[in-house]
């Protein structure tokens, strides 16, 4: 996802209740809601160099689209209350987190947890709902079952889904037949680019 205003409102108008968005910060310490500072940096805005906050929120997106920072971010779930952004923050989680812990919508936020030692601290935020993803800390079959069973869900690659006998969802899945056979598998929920639910 582009992380752009457009983005949210057309997933939205699509049926979709959980977006999950990228969040990085500024040099200047602001939450931007961006892939990366690299490669998602340069296709959406044209630059190498990060900007900070001011200049990144009054920059022009590809195809004149609309940035988002935090504050955009939390005015449009209020406009939209029935909507929830899963969080995947690319460096500082707790700090970031912390952030969003602080608003009177964090109700409308599922973080992502990266590893077995930010579950605590997170739930320690008021945080109710929690995602292990195990794309950074790579963990076993059992290792995943042996998880906090009060998570929300665990994600991991839709090949490494089977028999975890607990709430999974999947990325990255773009594919109309691939989508059918993991709910047929049990899947309870997958991460998409493209499909309409």
């Amino acid at each position: 996802m582009s992380n752009r205003l457009e983005a949210f409102d057309r997933a939205y108008q699509r049926g979709f209740r959980l977006i999950e968005a990228d969040f990085e910060i500024t040099p200047d310490g602001a939450i931007v809601l961006l892939h990366d500072w690299q490669g998602a940096y340069r296709y959406w805005f044209g630059r190498t160099e990060p900007l900070p906050h001011a200049e990144f929120m009054a920059a022009r997106m590809r195809g004149g689209l609309t940035p988002m920072d935090f504050q955009a971010l939390l005015a449009w779930l209020e406009r939209h209350p029935d909507a929830r952004v899963i969080t995947d923050v690319k460096r500082d989680n707790l700090r970031v987190l912390a952030g969003l812990a602080q608003t009177e919508r964090r109700h409308q936020f599922i973080p992502q947890v990266y590893s077995e030692q930010e579950i605590a601290p997170v739930r320690a935020m008021g945080f109710r709902d929690v995602i292990f993803t195990n794309y950074r800390a790579k963990l076993g079959r059992d290792e995943l079952r042996r998880l906090d069973p009060a998570l929300y869900a665990v994600t991991v690659p839709w090949r490494e889904a089977a028999d975890l006998d607990r709430r999974v969802f999947v990325h990255t899945v773009n594919s109309r037949p691939l989508h059918t056979w993991l709910v047929l598998r049990g899947i309870d929920g997958i991460y998409t680019d493209t499909l309409a639910p």
